[in-house]
């Protein structure tokens, strides 16, 4: 998603095909793109991941977790992006 043509929109289509695998299988309902961060809305529960990146600290880039159950955003991992 963050070197495909998907970044240059504000709202991706659940069932677009160049959507990865792994965004696909967490079953989302709306993605976002708000600024640096990628919002990735479930009916489940986590109800939302956020995948952002801090202007900063722009290489490291950080997957959240936030939702019922969840006080504000709980970092799960950080990747380093070239």
């Amino acid at each position: 998603m963050l070197h495909s043509s998907l970044t240059n929109e504000m709202d991706i289509q659940v069932d677009d095909p160049r959507l990865p695998g792994i965004i696909r299988s967490l079953h989302p309902v709306e993605i976002e793109i708000h600024g640096a961060d990628v919002v990735i809305m479930r009916s489940g529960t986590p109800a939302e991941y956020h995948l952002s990146r801090r202007p900063t600290d722009p290489k490291p880039w950080v997957l959240y977790v936030a939702g019922h159950g969840y006080d504000g955003h709980q970092e799960l991992i950080r990747l380093d992006h070239e």
